[in-house]
């Protein structure tokens, strides 16, 4: 077995405890690897087949759809947050992976009994999965509004590098059943309509999204009935409460937008060439993902133009990918409904 830092090994033993535990008669169990919200840590599930999609096998229901708390309680969860402590049981850390098995049994018997049966098919995908994990790599399955697996299994890891280009299969189907179709299916409907190269930039893009775009801190309306225009002239009172934040009012077309995207505790990195990165609207009356649907336009919005849930700073990559690409500025809406609720269209909510 290769060296590899602990946090990773504690997510490979858990891989191979639960081959152990197939091999124990217990062959329903499956295996769910993605990312936290944030996205700095793995994240590790264990759970029975009937909590994991019929489409793709590896993404756990209640990523799709509402599901019963019990049922989410009784499965197993990891982090690499643990270090080298499978599920964080600090007994676990010296484990071997057929010492964690039983630990595991004895720690949750409810999801061991539902799990009761055999998987062959599903046992040797684990073998596949284990080899990539020796490998620093992961398939990511859930996380913020990333990619739908249904197609091939991203991957991330440190050994991502030499795996590129080597996504692996999908396991065979889970027992779960989705109820219907969701916003998330509906954004990656968008994902799949792009060539094979867009869609991977657009991946790399969203998932090193920290690199590429800053939000707001808070959701405020600076300015109610501001729209854009050539040049702005500020309220007195609005200058004054900008001044107390060290904040230029800015009397430019796009002014406000970037004094409310500021005042509301927003970071502008700056370009190589010195100015900052552009200030955002998310909403830019672009790419109805509905028929009929109306997107509004913030920029010729009195209640938008100055509203923050609506505005990033965006690396010049990431503007042009947003502005050209109906995938990933859904992507930007669905993480500002996320983070604020914020939804002029009413799409997520509904």
């Amino acid at each position: 077995m290769p060296k590899r830092s602990s946090d990773i090994g504690a997510c490979c033993r858990i891989i191979e405890a639960v081959i152990h535990l197939h091999d124990w008669g217990f062959g329903n169990l499956r295996v769910s690897t993605g990312l936290s919200p944030s996205g700095a840590h793995l994240r590790v599930w264990v759970l029975p087949s009937t909590l994991v999609s019929e489409y793709d096998g590896i993404t756990p229901l209640w990523c799709r759809q509402s599901t019963a708390e019990a049922e989410v309680e009784m499965c197993l969860a990891h982090t690499t947050g643990n270090a080298d402590q499978p599920f964080g049981w600090s007994e676990a850390a010296a484990m071997d992976a057929d010492e964690l098995a039983g630990l595991m049994a004895a720690r949750a018997p409810e999801l061991i009994n539902t799990a009761a049966g055999e998987d062959h098919e599903y046992r040797e995908w684990l073998w596949t999965l284990l080899a990539a994990a020796y490998r620093s790599v992961f398939p990511i399955a859930f996380g913020d509004y990333i990619a739908d697996p249904l197609a091939e299994l991203a991957i991330a890891g440190p050994g991502e590098g030499e795996m590129r280009g080597k996504a692996l299969p999908l396991p065979p189907p889970g027992a779960g059943t989705i109820r219907a179709t969701t916003w998330y299916d509906r954004i990656n409907a968008l994902r799949k309509e792009l060539s094979a190269t867009d869609r991977s930039i657009a991946d790399h893009v969203w998932l090193h999204r920290r690199d590429y775009i800053r939000w707001p801190t808070d959701d405020i309306l600076l300015w109610p009935g501001c729209q854009r225009m050539r040049f702005h002239k500020y309220p007195e009172s609005l200058t004054a409460k900008l001044k107390s934040k060290d904040i230029r009012p800015d009397t430019r077309s796009n002014g406000p937008a970037i004094a409310a995207y500021l005042c509301a505790g927003g970071e502008r990195p700056v370009k190589p060439i010195g100015h900052g990165w552009s200030i955002h609207h998310i909403y830019d009356g672009q790419f109805p993902i509905e028929a009929g649907q109306s997107v509004p336009r913030a920029v010729e919005d009195e209640s938008l133009f100055t509203r923050t849930g609506g505005l990033v700073a965006i690396h010049p990559c990431a503007d042009g990918i947003a502005s050209n690409y109906p995938y990933f500025s859904w992507l930007l809406r669905a993480e500002a409904y996320r983070r604020f609720r914020f939804d002029p269209c009413q799409f997520f909510r509904h």
